[in-house]
């Protein structure tokens, strides 16, 4: 029998992989994607649900009761909201998701969306690492199948409009940078630097995928882990 999913920012650059991916993955055969509005995308397998409230989750309790797997890529860029906004779709939202699976489907993996940096100490003078450092620590107290990700900087697989000039700088490096032929080249600098710092958002939404169905040996997955994570799956493949 296959896994069901629920995806939480489907809309968004990574959360559209993790979607992609699943509808694609023979184990998957029942995906559920809460959204505020609905999806171009229409697949069998796909349920999409309208959902306004994400610090409220009371009425979908009968799909969090069932569903193997929650993937929850919503995020928000740093210096776009106010720092209580970004408390609230940090720590808050996904926080009162794993408290109400905690009562109905304790069991249910959680593939939490964190970034490279975060601070477990939780006193980074960073808001992005102190917050993301906060989210990791309370899921991990509520759900012992919990797995967060932190990933370097993320090359969008679809182009994107930046959302600022180093965000635009860094897309432009990055895309021309991937197109060099490395095998050709004796120095492999720039390519190991690329490795270490990037990943693409087709890569993560892979890798965010197999560890919702698979697990892994760590609940923090650091940046090189999820690179190779996603290697292995492409030599499977």
């Amino acid at each position: 029998m296959g896994k069901s999913i629920l995806i939480l920012g489907a809309s968004g650059m990574v959360g559209g992989q993790v979607l992609r991916h699943s509808i694609d993955h023979p184990e998957v055969d029942k995906i559920f994607v809460l959204t505020r509005s609905e999806l171009a995308i229409k697949d069998q397998k796909l349920q999409q649900i309208i959902h306004t409230d994400y610090l409220n989750y009371h009425k979908i309790v009968p799909i969090l009761s069932k569903v193997d797997i929650v993937s929850f890529c919503i995020g928000v860029y740093t210096g776009k909201i106010d720092k209580k906004g970004f408390y609230e779709v940090t720590v808050d939202m996904p926080v009162a998701l794993a408290k109400k699976l905690k009562e109905v489907n304790p069991n249910c993996t959680f593939c939490l969306l964190s970034g490279a940096g975060a601070d477990s100490k939780e006193k980074s003078r960073f808001l992005f690492a102190r917050t993301k450092g906060i989210a990791e620590n309370r899921l991990q107290n509520l759900l012992p199948n919990f797995y967060s990700f932190r990933p370097g900087y993320i090359y969008p697989t679809k182009p994107r409009k930046a959302v600022n000039f180093l965000y635009g700088l860094f897309d432009l490096l990055y895309s021309k940078i991937s197109k060099f032929k490395w095998r050709f080249l004796k120095i492999k600098f720039f390519q190991q630097i690329a490795l270490n710092t990037s990943i693409t958002s087709e890569q993560l939404g892979r890798s965010i995928l197999d560890v919702g169905l698979n697990g892994y040996v760590h609940r923090i997955i650091e940046h090189k882990e999820i690179h190779s994570i996603n290697r292995k799956l492409v030599l499977i493949t």
